[in-house]
């Protein structure tokens, strides 16, 4: 068994606006606690220092939630895994418990592609693959790039099986 695709989905391709959005927030975060410092000690001594201690505090604040979530997030697509071997197709996630779903290539039902107009344009997307006897999608694996390429993959394994297969594609 030879494993021919084995890849961990992007950060930016998978949360692009979350990446943007916090991208900018930082910084701006950072250059008000600047500002704060510089002008705020003589604004403090005046009247009306609880406004610019408020304003410190929101700050701060929207600065903390700023940056949690980017480690956060981080870790749980560096600890999801899609790997395309010539026999079975293996999607592995979980920080702290690991979840390991295994399909069979021969026993691929049906493929299906999903990507959003962003997405398209960052080349990357969503693969559900959904096997015999399972009414829904075992494997939703989302965030990878070239996705159209990884389903055509499968489905060459699949019919070196000897297997023909219909896919379906939602673009």
């Amino acid at each position: 068994m030879h494993t021919h695709y084995n890849e961990t989905p992007s950060f930016f391709k998978t949360h692009p606006m979350f990446c943007v959005w916090h991208c900018t927030l930082i910084p701006l975060a950072v250059a008000v606690i600047f500002l704060l410092m510089k002008y705020g000690p003589p604004l403090l001594a005046e009247e009306g220092a609880e406004v610019i201690l408020a304003g410190v505090f929101i700050v701060l604040l929207m600065l903390v939630c700023a940056i949690i979530p980017v480690p956060v997030l981080w870790l749980k697509t560096k600890t999801t895994r899609l790997i395309v071997t010539d026999v079975s197709t293996v999607y592995r996630t979980g920080i702290l418990s690991k979840t390991v779903v295994e399909v069979m290539h021969r026993d691929v039902r049906a493929i299906t592609v999903r990507q959003s107009l962003l997405q398209r344009l960052l080349r990357a997307g969503d693969i559900q693959i959904a096997s015999a006897g399972i009414a829904d999608f075992e494997i939703t694996a989302r965030g990878f790039s070239n996705p159209i390429a990884i389903k055509e993959m499968i489905i060459s394994y699949r019919q070196q099986d000897g297997v023909l297969m219909k896919g379906k594609e939602t673009e």
